[in-house]
């Protein structure tokens, strides 16, 4: 062993996030749910491929970063503007600019 590091691919299979069709599960739920609210909403068969277009963009998004939406998700819930952003010209409060 001459210091090279070898990828075990057992170690990478198990490191990497459950999915469905491609997908994770949120975001398969997410499209799930949007196609479905859209189509009871517009009785509309065409947001059918529009969401197989929206699976195909997930799909290419995971083979890139398996958690990116999840990642999102915890981006969107911790690190939020600040409440008191109107007192501050329209900026967060600890923002410089």
């Amino acid at each position: 062993m001459s210091g090279t590091v070898r990828l075990d691919p057992l170690f990478l299979g198990l490191t990497r996030p459950a999915t469905l069709l491609g997908v994770s599960f949120i975001y398969f739920i997410l499209n799930s749910l949007v196609g479905l609210m859209v189509f009871i909403t517009t009785s509309d068969f065409r947001i059918v491929p529009f969401s197989v277009a929206v699976h195909m963009c997930g799909v290419a998004l995971t083979k890139k970063e398996p958690l990116a939406v999840e990642m999102l998700l915890i981006k969107i819930q911790k690190f939020n503007k600040c409440p008191n952003k109107i007192y501050h010209g329209g900026r967060n409060s600890y923002d410089m600019f």
